[in-house]
């Protein structure tokens, strides 16, 4: 998978919210010099060209931190699990980890 290819998956594939959501947390994760990896069923959706219906984020630093700075702005509910360092967000029927 090359950048290009998955700019146009998400463009292509994603609500346009959830596209500006996800590059919006990559360009955070970049200016905080952090590396950002999509995982999980986004990935394998990619793969089979399905259409997702949930992302993973993950990053090693503290997601719960970097979670609320991604969402800051924006009207979404976002669960904490402080035991796992992340928190989850259901935005209009789509879920973010």
């Amino acid at each position: 998978m090359n950048a290009e290819e998955l700019k146009s998956f998400l463009k292509n594939r994603l609500p346009p919210e959830i596209n500006r959501l996800i590059l919006h947390a990559a360009e955070l994760a970049a200016s905080q010099n952090l590396h950002l990896y999509l995982v999980g069923g986004l990935v394998r959706d990619f793969l089979l060209n399905k259409t997702p219906n949930d992302a993973d984020l993950v990053l090693a630093t503290n997601a719960i931190k970097f979670g609320q700075g991604l969402l800051e702005g924006f009207n979404y509910k976002a669960t904490l699990h402080p035991r796992f360092n992340n928190l989850s967000a259901d935005i209009n029927g789509f879920k973010l980890d």
